[in-house]
């Protein structure tokens, strides 16, 4: 196959997509590729002889005839970026090589230019450096600390936020490693996790401690990731959230909900103190008796009668004292007591005790089923005010009907314990039934109720992992108190 080595240098540099032309040393056109025609919107023998200024604005114009004549004057190449807007107004970034040209035998002869459109490749590489930008100020800037360290535990890059979390600066940080912020009695369960994490992936959210600089324990939630390779480095990327005033909100609530817990089971003690002061009336009473018969005996000299006397006193006395342990106890901060194993039957038959003097003043009958003596794991004291709340508003729902009573039944099924508390009451309107736990809701006449019992109530036994609910299918009313049971 034969050709003409001129036609094919044409051909080859027609099909080039670069912007391809050739100005002599005055800025005339001599030579162009179609692209460059195509882009002026002119036929290829139509740029020949004419300048910048017949093409362009004469601004640009301007600007490429100084970049000529920079190249003219380097007599080397140069190599710039320029926005330049065609006739037919089409905007394009340009990646322009200009190239003076010379002739062994003429010397210059002009400038060889060739452009490549860039737009998109700018307007991609502009949108890439505001993300990075925008990545880098959200990393800097952010409520929450991120820390890359590589597998051997050095931290590498942290931002301010993690910083502040250690209370250490930046140049701190350079040899700082990773162990050294973890407390002796985690570094065990750190170590599995580290072995493990190329088998689980991501992990967390977990809660641990971070050692201040100034050496005091900072409480934190971490999530955590392997990063295979991130800049060369194999490491793992920690998102770090500083729980110190988290933590400290939490125990402000627990004080207040404490407080308020302590509130209601004084405000409970003042109900029963009528039917307490009854209670203790009546062994007062035998006690009296019994020493003005002692003190009769002795001076008749019936000395055989005075020991049954006696036993008459020591059992009144145990009575007084079992009522007055039982109030002490009730009465007692339930943050003194911890939460361990406890029988059921014991919780129920403590609260019966506290409770039976107010039935018996008010002549309504109090019924128990005890069919339950499993354990369930919890603060006994937290459960048997929950209970005692519950046996207070039936009574008070029963002390008014023409039937008096009240009954409760413990039952339990192989994972739950379950202590229902009905009374002869007619129920709770349907359009409370969403509002009975909520708190200061009421139905009792003013004076008589805070509406704090049951929100109360159902706030300790959620704490429980248990549950407190209302049976609307029963045809009294009906509360049930259910329990994990132990075993």
């Amino acid at each position: 196959m034969s050709f003409n080595k001129g036609d094919f240098l044409d051909c080859l540099i027609d099909s080039i997509p670069d912007l391809i032309s050739f100005k002599d040393n005055d800025g005339v056109y001599q030579a162009c590729n179609e692209a460059f025609a195509r882009f002026i919107a002119r036929k290829k023998e139509d740029v020949i002889g004419h300048t910048d200024y017949d093409f362009f604005s004469k601004e640009l114009a301007d600007f490429l005839r100084s970049n000529d004549a920079k190249t003219i004057q380097l007599g080397k190449a140069i190599r710039n970026d320029e926005w330049v807007t065609y006739p037919n107004g089409l905007r394009m970034m340009l990646d322009t090589l200009k190239t003076p040209l010379n002739d062994p035998k003429v010397g210059l002869m002009g400038v060889l230019g060739i452009s490549r459109d860039i737009t998109e490749k700018n307007r991609v590489e502009k949108a890439y450096l505001s993300g990075q930008q925008k990545i880098s100020l959200l990393f800097e800037h952010a409520p929450i600390g991120f820390a890359f360290c590589n597998m051997d535990g050095k931290l590498l890059e942290v931002n301010n936020h993690f910083l502040a979390i250690i209370g250490h600066t930046a140049d701190e940080i350079n040899g700082l490693t990773y162990w050294e912020l973890m407390p002796d009695h985690l570094k065990d369960d750190e170590e599995a996790q580290i072995q493990n994490i190329n088998k689980t992936g991501p992990y967390g959210p977990f809660f641990k401690e971070y050692i201040h600089k100034d050496g005091y324990f900072v409480p934190v939630q971490i999530n955590c990731f392997v990063v295979e390779d991130y800049d060369g480095v194999k490491g793992i990327w920690s998102v770090v959230q500083d729980l110190t005033e988290q933590k400290k909100i939490e125990e402000e609530v627990e004080i207040v909900k404490a407080k308020a817990i302590q509130a209601s089971k004084l405000a409970t003690l003042g109900e029963m103190a009528a039917g307490v002061a009854h209670e203790i009336n009546n062994p007062l009473a035998i006690i009296g008796s019994a020493c003005t018969l002692i003190e009769k005996l002795l001076a008749e000299g019936r000395y055989d009668e005075i020991p049954r006397k006696l036993h008459m006193i020591e059992d009144s006395v145990h009575r007084t004292s079992k009522i007055v342990d039982g109030l002490k106890k009730f009465s007692r901060s339930a943050e003194l007591d911890e939460r361990r194993n406890t029988s059921i039957k014991d919780i129920v038959e403590n609260s019966l005790q506290l409770v039976i003097a107010n039935f018996t003043r008010l002549n309504i009958k109090l019924r128990s089923e005890i069919s339950s003596d499993a354990l369930a794991y919890c603060n006994q004291l937290e459960i048997e005010q929950v209970l005692v709340n519950l046996i207070h508003n039936a009574r008070d729902a029963a002390k008014t009907g023409q039937e008096k009573w009240v009954e409760l039944h413990c039952y339990d099924t192989e994972q739950h314990i379950f202590v229902s508390v009905k009374d002869s009451g007619a129920g709770i309107s349907k359009s409370h039934l969403n509002e009975i736990f909520n708190p200061f809701f009421t139905t009792k006449p003013v004076g008589e109720g805070t509406g704090l019992g049951l929100s109360i109530s159902l706030g300790i036994v959620k704490d429980h992992n248990g549950a407190l609910y209302y049976e609307e299918e029963s045809e009294n009313t009906t509360f049930v108190l259910r329990l994990n049971r132990v075993g």
